[in-house]
Order: C-alpha cells, then sequence, then structure tokens
C-alpha cells in the first residue's frame, strides 16, 4: 500500500483547475452557439456542463449531441 500525504492547496499552490466557479447560461434550443461556448443543463439538482465542439451549433440538444457537444463537467443546482 502507498500512503498519499495530503497537501494544503492555497493559491500560491494552484497553478490551474477545471473546476467551474460560476455554472454557464442554460441551454437553450433557438440559440446559435460558436465552438467552445458552454452551456448548463439542468437534470433534477444537478446541472452538466457541456462545451460546444463546432460553429453555428443551432437545436443540438447537448446530451444526445456528441458531434456537436462535449461533457466537461457537472455541479449542483444552485
Amino acid at each position: 500500500m502507498i500512503l498519499i500525504r495530503p497537501k494544503e492547496i492555497s493559491g500560491s499552490v494552484l497553478d490551474a483547475t477545471n473546476i467551474v466557479e460560476t455554472a454557464p447560461a442554460a441551454y437553450a434550443g433557438g440559440t446559435t452557439y460558436p465552438i467552445g461556448d458552454q452551456v448548463t443543463v439542468f437534470t433534477g439538482t444537478t446541472a452538466v456542463l457541456y462545451e460546444s465542439l463546432q460553429n453555428s451549433n443551432t437545436g443540438n440538444t447537448p446530451a444526445s449531441s456528441p458531434l456537436w457537444w462535449e461533457p466537461i463537467g457537472t455541479t449542483v443546482r444552485p
């Protein structure tokens, strides 16, 4: 067994993170999203975050359009 000792994380130690501090706006089917744009899809108390993979992304529902959207994380609904 390997023991990994905990290390305190502070602003001087943390260089980068993929944790979203503020969730992106909710997905809207009629909106055209550019590549790299991020949206939130709410399911109960959980919010799944997606990033657009292509330009002119309109009407492609994130959860069912893997060619258009990539899940990038989850958070708890505020």
